[in-house]
């Protein structure tokens, strides 16, 4: 191989990406990913952050407009409460947030502090990690160019509370060509948590990814036709999209949408299941648009689709 550094720019910008990627790919399934013939799941996750350029794909990394789009297809009533939102650390106005809340970026993943109940947040403290999340690029740390060139901003959101005061059952859904299916049933423990998976049936289904899977009870049919019936209505007109749920007393909550599932990384058990989830994800002539995209796009930017 070229080393990048040898290479035009444009093309030395591919070069770094699949670099980045394959090293990440390999230390977590322990094998080369299968770029140009993707047959597992995994595997086309990594097709799509290389060679799926997709503008939807930058309103679902910016959690921001995430909530205009969700709020067009399925009502205002399902959003998380918005308390704040703005562009610097300094302007967070811990003097008027009542807790319990949540502080994250706009323009990230797995980044987020929360102020629980009679807490009494660190303004210095919160202000500094702001800061840090501002000056961090997602998508090119975890070559996510959905990420890359989504403004920069803060938020503070209500936190989502169970009846118990503890946290609410997380559904994670997703959704092939507007149909569920997987379902990911998620509860948060005072240490860890608890994982179950379901077909859009509800049936349990032989996968689960790191985390083993546990027996848990599901809410009532009508509660497991309206989650079904939301993330199918949110992901509507996408080949893959994985739409996160909060159920709460008051209701289903949208927490995220999210174009790159666990980026791809997370390994399944048994092994076979990452191909069997493969198998709902349509991808039509990826070597050809995968040889399209490098001949005639720049990787995180100016990216071509072909169809």
């Amino acid at each position: 191989m070229v080393p990048a550094r040898l290479l035009p720019r444009r093309l030395a910008t591919w070069a770094e990406a699949v670099a980045t990627l394959r090293r990440d790919f390999i230390a977590a399934q322990g094998r080369p990913p299968r770029l140009l013939r993707p047959r597992a799941f995994s595997d086309k996750m990594q097709w799509r952050k290389l060679f799926q350029p997709d503008p939807r794909f930058a309103v679902f990394c910016d959690k921001l407009a995430t909530r205009d789009y969700v709020a067009a297809r399925a009502g205002e009533g399902v959003l998380v409460p918005l308390l704040w939102q703005g562009a610097t650390p300094e302007a967070i106005p811990f003097e008027r947030l009542e807790p319990p809340y949540v502080l994250k970026p706009s323009h990230s993943c797995g980044c987020f502090a929360m102020v629980r109940p009679g807490e009494t947040p660190d303004p210095a403290l919160l202000r500094a990690m702001a800061s840090e999340w501002l000056s961090y690029c997602h998508g090119t740390a975890r070559i996510e160019p959905g990420y890359i060139g989504v403004p920069r901003r803060l938020m503070a959101e209500r936190m989502l509370l169970a009846p118990d005061g503890g946290p609410p059952r997380e559904y994670k859904l997703l959704v092939f060509d507007g149909r569920v299916g997987l379902v990911q049933v998620v509860d948060r423990l005072p240490r860890g948590f608890r994982v179950a998976y379901h077909d859009r049936d509800w049936a349990p289904v032989a996968i689960h990814f790191n985390t083993p899977a546990s027996d848990l009870a599901l809410p009532d049919a009508a509660r497991r036709a309206a989650i079904i019936t939301l993330a199918e209505r949110l992901a509507a007109g996408l080949d893959h999209l994985r739409v996160d749920l909060y159920d709460t007393a008051a209701g289903l909550h949208v927490g995220e949408l999210t174009c790159y599932s666990w980026s791809g990384l997370g390994r399944t058990t048994p092994p076979e299941a990452d191909v069997r989830l493969g198998a709902l994800w349509r991808i039509e002539a990826p070597a050809r648009r995968a040889l399209a995209a490098v001949a005639f796009g720049r990787w995180g930017g100016s990216l071509i689709a072909v169809s």
